[in-house]
């Protein structure tokens, strides 16, 4: 049997915890300047729709919109 316990309350509240979110912030940001660095330069009305949404604890780079590019 092991010496220690498994601690399912602990282990959840780190995707809350301030340095976790640091963490996820700085994927982020390094996401949107990748997804920047993609689009080609003669599109600048795509570039400019590239952006990093929340909900809760979770990120992600949303971009584009309805117009043609």
């Amino acid at each position: 049997m092991p010496d220690w316990e498994f601690n399912e309350a602990a282990i959840t509240g780190l995707v809350n915890a301030e340095g976790v979110q640091a963490a996820v912030d700085t994927v982020a940001a390094a996401a949107e300047a990748a997804a920047v660095r993609a689009c080609p330069v003669d599109v600048a009305r795509l570039v400019a729709t590239i952006s990093i949404e929340r909900d809760g604890a979770g990120r992600w780079v949303q971009y584009g919109n309805n117009t043609e590019y």
